[in-house]
Parts: structure tokens; sequence; C-alpha cells
């Protein structure tokens, strides 16, 4: 909390050769030092995995003045990159997990926080890895996410969601709507019905492509997404999201019909008298259904133990 926002001449892409200078500034890396660190490291940008960098200082500090509004010392922050978001955090927050794929900006990550003892570089697939191994309770996620990944990461993120005070992350539009989407529309779905079953979803700040690098070819969107403090799921979460996903796979065909194709062996009155009981038409279709109907569902006709 002691240090202040200020630009420095780095001169160096190097960060070993400026490290001291760390203990007391906070310095974020302009568009023309992240391309000369590039050309040192022999680092390509590959938009395809979701290496868009955001490098505007004054996003980097709204994003951190939004998660400084929790009083918590731990946060993971997924997709570090060339680390101007991490640097950003380590002045409000004493405990930065950054994790990075990429093994080229792992070496850089390393090298450049090599003097700061409270960010811990990880290099790892996150979708690979054990995330309860990163964190802490009462953590926060503050992330520029891959978003290439943006949807298997927000499911696995709350399907650890007790070690979560809130998940902020700045992700590609679409995915955005998909969590806000409401029934009846043409982007709700199985991350609609689980987002809002487990966490409140609330749109931040639009962000224009023009403050990353390269320039993504969609719209982004700053959102938090802040898991609610209920009981224990009702059902198997995996079995419950993949029960979804079998659904969704044929959201145009009747509710009825559906289930009678992903349970040919279930006697077609027994997913008709289930249907009556929960009051679902039989014509009603998969979009059309409110989250919390997809439980009642789901414990009727598969108790839990669901095999896809």
């Amino acid at each position: 909390m002691g240090r202040r926002w200020s630009e420095v001449q780095i001169l160096s892409p190097r960060p070993l050769s400026f490290c001291i200078l760390l203990k007391r500034t906070s310095i974020m890396l302009t568009l023309k030092q992240m391309k000369e660190i590039a050309k040192e490291i022999s680092f390509r940008w590959n938009p395809s995995i979701g290496q868009n960098f955001l490098y505007d200082h004054n996003i980097l500090r709204e994003i951190v003045e939004f998660a400084s509004r929790y009083d918590t010392t731990h946060v993971i922050e997924i997709g570090a990159g060339m680390g101007n978001l991490t640097e950003a955090l380590s002045t409000t927050f004493p405990e930065i997990v950054a994790v990075e794929i990429d093994k080229r900006l792992c070496t850089y990550l390393k090298e450049r926080f090599s003097c700061n003892q409270n960010i811990k570089i990880v290099c790892k697939d996150i979708l690979q890895a054990e995330l309860q191994t990163l964190l802490k309770p009462q953590s926060l996620c503050v992330s520029n996410i891959p978003y290439y990944i943006s949807t298997p990461l927000i499911i696995k993120l709350l399907r650890v969601r007790s070690f979560f005070k809130s998940i902020i992350l700045l992700t590609q539009k679409e995915v955005v709507e998909r969590l806000i989407a409401q029934p009846s529309t043409k982007v709700y779905g199985p991350l609609s019905i689980y987002a809002q079953l487990t966490s409140t979803v609330s749109k931040i700040k639009d962000i224009p492509p023009t403050v990353f690098y390269p320039r993504p070819k969609v719209e982004s969107v700053l959102v938090e997404i802040k898991p609610k403090k209920s009981p224990l799921f009702p059902v198997d979460e995996g079995s419950f999201i993949n029960f979804l996903r079998s659904i969704f796979l044929h959201r145009r065909k009747t509710i009825f019909n559906n289930l009678k194709t992903l349970l040919p062996e279930r006697p077609t009155e027994e997913i008709s008298s289930t249907l009556f009981t929960l009051r679902i038409n039989h014509t009603s279709r998969a979009e059309g259904l409110k989250p919390e109907i997809w439980i009642e569902l789901f414990k009727s006709l598969f108790l839990g133990n669901l095999i896809l």
C-alpha cells in the first residue's frame, strides 16, 4: 500500500537491471517497452490463444481500484502475459499468484518480479492445474483471461467458488452476454444456468479493442462473478453440467423429445409424469426453462447419479 503510481523510464527490457526500483515504485510497461521486451526474449504474440495484452495504464488502475473494495490479501491472476496487471495488483494486494502457460513469458516474469517476494509466478496450464493448491480462503481472482478458454475456465473457477470473495474478469463480450442471458434468448444455455445458480453476475465496464496489443477482433467486457453465500449445491455439479450440455446440444427439440433421446431406457410415461409434476409443458424447449427448474428436473430424473 505504501508505493505510489508513477511512470519510470525502463533503461533495459531486462528487469534485473532496475530491480531495485521496484521496491519503491510501480512500473507498468508501455506498448513500446512491451514490443522491445518481446523482441529480446524472442516472443511472438499469438492472438489465437488469447495473447492480447492490456497496456492502457488507466484501465489497469481502474481494474485494481474496483478489486480493492474487497479486504483480502490473496489474489490469483490467470494469463499474466508480460505482467502489467500483476504489477498493478501488487500495489494493493500483498500476495499475488500469477499463472502463465507460455514458457518464454514465464521466464521473463520470474526475472521481472525476482525482487518482489509477494509475487509468485506459476508456469502451468490453468485448465490442468489443481486450483485448490493455488488458492487461500477469501481469495480474489482478477484476470485478463485468455479468451479461447473463457467458458471452461469460468466453470472451473465456479467449481471452487467457496475459496473466492469475488471473480473479476476481463473477457469477450459474447461470454458475458451468455453469463447474464435470460431464458428464451438465443445465447441462454449451460453457462448461463450454472453461473446464475451459483453466483451473481454484474457487467462492470465495456473495454475497447484499442487498449490491447494485438487488438482483438471482439469487444471486451470487465465482469464480476460473485459467488452466492448459499448452502451446498443440491446435486453433483459435474454431472449436472454434463446434463445441461447434453440437453442443449439439441436446444431446438422439445424438452420431452430431448429427454427421451437422452434417456432411451426410461419409460416415456415416467418422463411425462416428471414434466407434469414440475409444471413443465411437454412442448417447451430447453432455452425456455429458468435456471432453478433445471435443478428440480435433474433431481427428479437422476437423483444426482447421471451417466453420460
